[in-house]
C-alpha cells in the first residue's frame, strides 16, 4: 500500500504524509513510556573513539522484516517507524529510522525517503517500495523484498565461508614461510660459513633471500605498500576487472561457483521485481547491479538493449555459454506464456541448490590441494637446512 493509503486505513486519525492526527485518544496512547522512549532514541548517541558501526546488511534485512510484518497487521507508518527507532539496538540504524521518520512527517514517501541513504538502502530496495507504494501492495513488497535480501545474505555468506578457509591457509603457509626464511635461515649462515659449495641451490636461494630482508626491509616494506596501493588502483579500471573475470570464469571449480552464483542473484532479483510490477527495463538495468561479473552484466544489457529494439528476451542469451541452452528454452517459453517471471523464480532456486554443491566441490578439491602444497614447501625448507648440515658433518668428520 502507499503511503496516502496507508494513512486512510489507519482511520479518522491520520494526516496526509503518514502522521497521526490530534485524536485525543490516540495522543494518550503516545503520551506513555513509548513516547518517553521515542525522545531518548532521538538524542545523539554518544560512541567511542573507535566505534564505526555502520548499518550492515543485516540490518537492512531487520528493518525491511519488521516493516513488513507491522504493515501487515495494519500499523500506521509513522507510528511503525517509532516503534523500530525505540527497539532497534544498532545506534546508526537507529538514525537512520528517526531521519525516515522525520522526512515522511515532513510530506517525503517512505522510497524518497530511502533514495536519501544510498549507502544504506540500494537501488534494488528503493524501487522495490516505490513500486509497493504506486501498487497500493506495500506489505506483499516488504515481505518480498525480505525474502530477497535474506537470500542474498545467505548465498553472500556461503560464498564468504567456502572461500574463507583456502584464504585462512593461504595466510598461515605465508606466515611459516616467511619466518622460516627471514628468521631461521640466518641463524644458520654462520655454520654454513666457509662450505658454501656443499650447500644445494635451495639453501643458498633461501639463505639469500633471508639475508636481504633483514638487511633492506626498510626499503621492502614501502615497496611492498606501493605495490599494493598500485594493484589497488589497477583493479578499479574497467578492463582489468572485466578480464580478471574472465579469468576467474575458467577456473576449475570456483568460476562454476561464480557463474552459477552471478545467475541466482540475477534470476531472482528479476522475478521479484517483474512480480512486483517493475518494467522490465528497469528490473534488467538492476539485475546489471548484482550480476557480479563482466560477463553476465553484459549479457543483460543485450537482452536490454534487444527489448528496446522490439526484440524477445531469450535469444540474447544465447550468447552466454555459460548459460545452458534448455534454460535458455524455458526462458523463452516462459516470456510467450507470459509466466516469465514463474520461470526465473524456479531457475533462481533451481541455481541455488547448485550454488551448494559447487561450494561442496571447491572444497573438496582446495583442501586438499592446500596440505599438499603447505607440505610440499616446508618440507622443502626444511630439507633445504637438513641436507646441508649432514654434509658438512661428513665432511668434518
Amino acid at each position: 500500500m502507499n503511503i496516502q493509503e496507508t494513512n486512510r486505513q489507519s482511520g479518522p486519525g491520520s494526516q496526509p504524509g503518514g502522521g497521526v492526527a490530534e485524536d485525543p485518544k490516540s495522543q494518550d496512547r503516545l503520551s506513555s513510556p513509548l513516547t518517553q522512549k521515542i525522545d531518548e532514541a532521538e538524542q545523539p548517541v554518544k560512541t567511542g573513539l573507535f566505534d564505526k558501526r555502520k548499518v550492515a546488511d543485516k540490518d537492512v534485512l531487520y528493518l525491511v522484516d519488521q516493516l513488513a510484518i507491522m504493515f501487515e497487521t495494519g500499523l500506521n507508518l509513522l507510528l511503525a517507524l517509532d516503534c523500530l527507532a525505540v527497539q532497534t539496538k544498532n545506534p546508526a540504524l537507529r538514525r537512520v529510522v528517526v531521519e525516515l521518520r522525520d522526512a515522511i512527517k515532513e510530506g517525503s514517501s517512505l522510497a524518497d525517503a530511502m533514495a536519501n541513504f544510498p549507502k544504506v538502502f540500494s537501488p534494488v530496495c528503493v524501487n522495490m517500495v516505490r513500486a509497493g507504494e504506486v501498487s497500493g501492495n506495500m506489505d506483499e513488497m516488504l515481505r518480498r523484498l525480505s525474502e530477497y535480501l535474506d537470500r542474498e545474505i545467505e548465498t553472500r555468506s556461503q560464498i564468504k565461508s567456502a572461500l574463507s578457509y583456502p584464504v585462512v591457509m593461504l595466510c598461515m603457509a605465508f606466515l611459516v614461510v616467511a619466518f622460516l626464511i627471514i628468521y631461521v635461515f640466518p641463524k644458520f649462515s654462520v655454520f654454513f660459513e666457509g662450505h658454501e659449495e656443499l650447500l644445494p641451490a635451495p639453501t643458498r636461494l633461501f639463505l639469500w633471500v633471508g639475508m636481504a630482508c633483514k638487511a633492506y626491509w626498510k626499503y621492502i616494506v614501502p615497496a611492498v605498500v606501493a605495490l599494493g596501493v598500485g594493484v589497488f588502483f589497477l583493479l578499479k579500471e574497467q578492463k582489468v576487472r572485466e578480464a580478471l573475470d574472465r579469468f576467474f570464469l575458467i577456473v576449475p571449480f570456483l568460476g562454476n561457483l561464480i557463474s552459477k552464483a552471478s545467475l541466482s542473484r540475477s534470476f531472482h532479483l528479476l522475478a521479484v521485481l517483474l512480480h512486483g510490477g517493475i518494467p522490465i527495463l528497469e528490473a534488467l538495468r538492476l539485475s546489471q547491479e548484482v550480476a557480479g561479473n563482466a560477463i553476465f552484466r553484459r549479457s543483460w544489457q543485450r537482452v536490454s538493449t534487444d527489448l528496446e529494439n522490439g526484440k524477445d528476451f531469450a535469444t540474447p542469451l544465447k550468447e552466454n555459454p555459460y548459460i545452458p541452452m534448455s534454460e535458455v528454452q524455458m526462458l523463452s517459453l516462459g516470456e510467450r506464456s507470459g509466466h516469465l517471471s514463474t520461470v526465473l523464480t524456479k531457475l533462481s532456486k533451481h541455481y541455488e541448490r547448485e550454488i551448494s554443491h559447487a561450494i561442496k566441490s571447491l572444497l573438496k578439491f582446495v583442501e586438499p590441494a592446500l596440505i599438499i602444497c603447505m607440505g610440499f614447501l616446508v618440507g622443502l625448507i626444511v630439507m633445504s637446512l637438513i641436507l646441508p648440515i649432514f654434509a658438512i658433518s661428513k665432511c668434518q668428520g
